[in-house]
């Protein structure tokens, strides 16, 4: 009898493998940024058309450019950055410090609360005239009224972190003798961390958007003062040029400083993803 041919080979690829080797090619988070920097730009082009006074992409690509061939332009930089970087530090250790008190002690707790609660209740705008009109326009009451402004955010974060933090781990490491350091460190650092990260995030977004609202108020100097300067003269694609380098910067520096320590802090977790 004639034997039966055999079947040939199956050749087909498992979709699984095509898709990874699709992923590995194409990173998926590579590809929705660009999906979303094409939408953005054609419902820029969109709204454009239809309010004349907007300018278009490559008329913004222009004016950044001659910002970033102005020498005069990274001075203005450096001042905002110096500015967000010592209103970031200060109200984030005050915030801390804050939250910690009120979290472990409520004594504390009902001495600083009602202050945090007034602080919070303040509107930014009027905490911005008020250290204008009291100090005067200068580097001082830029500082203060983002402090004033950015702190309790901070320490609200911290305080809930702190009071419902697991005591249990704490007695376990008296039981087990650690030192205070060593406590301090391995049981309640890491209940800690999240809403430490948290406080840190939330005070760099807002001493960076608030920071462009008192420039342009009380500043000589700075991208805010730029953006209010530009929007005075009617050069709208200034404006938007300064405001989407700035929004450039800020984001680098989240992406390289935040982001790598978080991911450095937490690769004890599997499959930890930083937003």
């Amino acid at each position: 009898m004639r034997e039966r041919e055999a079947d040939p080979p199956n050749v087909t690829v498992p979709r699984r493998r095509v898709r990874d080797l699709t992923t590995r090619l194409v990173p998926r988070d590579s590809l929705a940024a660009v999906v979303a920097v094409l939408s953005i730009v054609v419902a820029w082009y969109l709204v454009a058309a239809a309010v004349p006074r907007l300018p278009v992409p490559t008329e913004t690509l222009g004016a950044a450019a001659r910002i970033l061939a102005d020498p005069s332009s990274y001075v203005d930089v450096l001042s905002t950055l110096r500015r967000v970087a010592i209103g970031f530090v200060a109200s984030t250790i005050l915030g801390v410090v804050i939250g910690v008190a009120m979290g472990s002690s409520p004594w504390w707790q009902g001495v600083l609360k009602p202050w945090v609660l007034a602080a919070l209740a303040v509107p930014g705008p009027v905490a911005i005239i008020f250290a204008t009109l009291l100090i005067g326009i200068s580097e001082l009451s830029v500082l203060i009224a983002l402090v004033f402004i950015v702190t309790p955010y901070a320490s609200n974060i911290l305080v809930s972190a702190v009071a419902g933090r697991d005591h249990s781990l704490e007695e376990m490491a008296y039981v087990f003798k650690f030192t205070s350091m060593k406590r301090f460190r391995h049981v309640v650092l890491p209940q800690l961390l999240p809403a430490l990260f948290a406080a840190m995030r939330t005070s760099f977004a807002l001493s960076w958007k608030l920071v462009v609202v008192i420039e342009a108020v009380g500043a000589s100097r700075g991208i805010g003062t730029q953006i209010s300067r530009s929007f005075r003269l009617l050069d709208v694609a200034s404006g938007i040029a300064w405001a989407a380098l700035f929004v450039i910067v800020m984001w680098l520096i989240d992406a390289i400083g935040f982001q790598r320590v978080e991911r450095h802090l937490y690769r004890w977790r599997s499959g930890t993803r930083v937003a």
